[in-house]
């Protein structure tokens, strides 16, 4: 048996045992309107398009992705965090792994083994990964989780999202709604929006302060 993930992953984490004293670089994420059940999710590298996954609202990937970075937010001195989209016709694994451990040189004078993730996107279709990317673990989160709040907030105001997307992905939810009721329009926000993500920034925002 052969793995390409296990292979391709192997060489991102041999490039980067060896040159961690590279810029960081900073990832976004950006979505597609739905059409017919998919969407497009576009991963950003320093302002570059790197390549896109397709989501099913058959499988919610939204719930999954937010507690994703919940582990990052809330673990990342502990465990790395992965998970394995089903995509429908495919997976992808979305990861990020913790820079624990590193020799201290003049050269990485600002690396910490608390601060940097390495994050990496892998396609089972292509048999690729669409990004990896040296990252600072709270400009990560903050990042990426702005992304997806943008993006619920940019839906609520298209009233057709929820027949487009919310209805079929969330279903079980959806079933035992009023279709009168004010949160018809909240079900989305409300799967992405993370309290322990939330409450990770506010702690970094008081500890930047108290550094001033």
């Amino acid at each position: 048996m052969k793995s390409s993930w296990l292979s391709k992953r192997g060489a991102i984490l041999s490039k980067y045992a060896t040159s961690l004293s590279q810029k960081s670089d900073r990832v976004k994420v950006t979505f597609d309107y739905p059409n017919c059940g998919w969407m497009y999710m576009h991963f950003h590298k320093n302002g570059t398009d790197m390549g896109y996954i397709v989501l099913s609202d058959i499988y919610d990937c939204f719930v999954p992705i937010r507690e994703w970075l919940e582990t990052i937010a809330t673990s990342h001195y502990q465990q790395a965090s992965i998970i394995n989209l089903d995509c429908e016709c495919y997976h992808v694994v979305l990861s990020y792994e913790p820079v624990w451990f590193y020799e201290e040189n003049e050269k990485v004078k600002e690396a910490s083994p608390l601060n940097y993730g390495i994050f990496s996107v892998y396609d089972e279709a292509d048999k690729e990964f669409i990004i990896d990317a040296l990252c600072n673990t709270e400009t990560f989160i903050r990042e990426m989780y702005q992304c997806l709040i943008n993006f619920t907030e940019a839906m609520k105001l298209k009233p057709d999202f929820i027949d487009d997307w919310v209805q079929q992905s969330f279903n079980e939810e959806w079933a035992e709604l009023d279709y009168d009721a004010p949160t018809m329009n909240e079900i989305f926000i409300g799967k992405v929006k993370s309290k322990k993500i939330e409450s990770y920034i506010l702690h970094m925002d008081e500890w930047h302060k108290s550094r001033r």
